[in-house]
C-alpha cells in the first residue's frame, strides 16, 4: 500500500503521530458475560440476514433511530415522566419501548460484525458507534423514568446519573488500557438493558402503581417504622446504586492492575509513577495499550483517576437536578 501520507495543512492540535493513531487504531472489547454467549448465537444469525451493502454505521444509525421513535412515543404519552398526569397510556406503548429497546441491542450487537463481514471496520465506526450509545443509554433512562412514573422528582436524575456514569467510567479505561469493557464481569451492558425492558413489561401487566407497593405489608406482622419503605421501586434504586459503585471499584482496578507492571514500555508522554530510564526520556504507559494507539494520550494511574473523578461532577449535577425539581412538584414525597 505505501507509505501513509497526510495533507501539509491539518489542525494544529492533531500531530503527524495523533494522525497515524487514529488511523491505526482498532476496537478491542471486553470479554462477554454468560448472557452474551447466549445470545451471541442470535446476533451471528442477525448479522448474516443484513446484506454486504449495507454499511455497519447504517446498522448503527437504524438501531439508534428506532430507540428515537420508542422514545418519542414516550416523550408523547409521557413528558414529565409522569404518566399519571391525566391516564395510565395504552398498553401498546411498553410494547413499542421494549421493542425498540431490543431492536436497538440488536443493531449495536451486529453492526461490529456487519464491519467486519464487509471489511468495512475503521476508527470512524467506532467513533460514530460509541457516540450512539452516548446518546442511546441517555434514552433509555429517560424510557425507564416514564415508564416507572417517576415524575419530574430527582429519581429520574438519578438514573441518568448512574447510566452516564457507568459508561464514563468504561470509556476512561478504554482509553488507559486500550480494551473497552462493557461489564464488571458479572453484569454489564446487555443485562442492564434487559432489565430496562423488563421493567416496561411490568409496568404494562401490573401498572406504574406496582412499583410503590409496600412488600412488608405481605407479612403476617407489623413491621413498624419499615412499613411503606421496601417497595419495588425502592430496591431497583438500591441496586442501581450498588451496581454503579461496583463498577466504578472494578474500573478503577483494572487500570491499578494495568499500570501495576515491572516492566512496561517506554516512549509515550506519561505521569506514572515509573521513573524514566534516563533524562529526556518519556516515562512509561500501560503495557496492555499498544504504542500505535498512544497518540496525544497522557497516560498513568494519577491521570486516569483524574479522569475517574469525573464521576464526581456527574453526581453534582444529580443533586442540582434534586433541588431545581424541588419546586415542580408539589407532590415529590408521594413515590416514598
Amino acid at each position: 500500500m505505501g507509505e501513509l501520507k497526510f495533507p501539509t495543512k491539518v489542525n494544529t492540535k492533531v500531530s503527524t503521530r495523533g494522525l497515524v493513531s487514529i488511523s491505526k487504531h482498532k476496537y478491542i472489547g471486553g470479554e462477554y458475560t454468560r448472557l452474551d454467549l447466549w445470545m451471541t448465537p442470535f446476533w451471528n444469525w442477525a448479522a448474516g440476514c443484513l446484506p454486504l451493502w449495507l454499511h455497519p454505521n447504517a446498522v448503527t444509525l437504524l438501531g439508534t433511530l428506532g430507540l428515537v421513535v420508542g422514545h418519542c412515543v414516550w416523550w408523547f404519552f409521557s413528558p414529565n415522566f409522569d404518566s399519571y398526569a391525566d391516564s395510565p397510556p395504552p398498553y401498546w406503548v411498553y410494547l413499542v419501548s421494549t421493542f425498540s429497546m431490543f431492536w436497538s441491542q440488536t443493531m449495536d450487537a451486529i453492526d461490529g460484525k456487519q464491519a467486519r463481514r464487509t471489511g468495512a471496520s475503521s476508527p470512524l465506526g467506532q467513533l460514530f458507534d460509541h457516540g450512539c450509545d452516548a446518546f442511546s443509554v441517555t434514552l433509555m433512562a429517560q424510557m425507564l423514568a416514564s415508564a416507572l412514573d417517576l415524575g419530574p422528582t430527582w429519581m429520574p436524575g438519578h438514573f441518568f446519573c448512574a447510566s452516564a456514569v457507568m459508561f464514563w467510567m468504561s470509556t476512561v479505561v478504554e482509553y488507559h488500557t486500550g480494551t473497552l469493557p462493557t461489564n464488571d464481569g458479572s453484569l454489564g451492558v446487555t443485562e442492564a438493558q434487559f432489565v430496562v425492558m423488563g421493567h416496561q413489561i411490568v409496568t404494562m401487566v401490573w401498572g406504574p402503581s406496582f412499583w410503590r407497593r409496600d412488600l412488608l405489608a405481605l407479612l403476617p406482622f407489623p413491621v413498624g417504622l419499615l412499613g411503606g419503605v421496601v417497595t419495588p421501586l425502592n430496591i431497583s434504586l438500591l441496586v442501581t446504586t450498588g451496581q454503579m459503585i461496583k463498577f466504578l471499584v472494578v474500573m478503577t482496578l483494572r487500570i491499578r492492575e494495568a499500570y501495576d507492571t515491572d516492566n512496561p514500555p517506554s516512549g509515550s508522554p506519561c505521569d506514572c509513577k515509573t521513573p524514566p530510564a534516563a533524562e529526556g526520556e518519556a516515562k512509561s504507559p500501560t503495557p496492555t495499550l499498544e504504542e500505535t494507539m498512544w497518540g496525544h494520550k497522557t497516560l498513568g494511574f494519577g491521570r486516569a483517576l483524574f479522569h475517574l473523578s469525573w464521576v464526581g461532577w456527574m453526581t453534582a449535577l444529580m443533586f442540582l437536578w434534586t433541588e431545581a425539581v424541588r419546586g415542580l412538584d408539589g407532590d415529590v414525597g408521594r413515590v416514598w
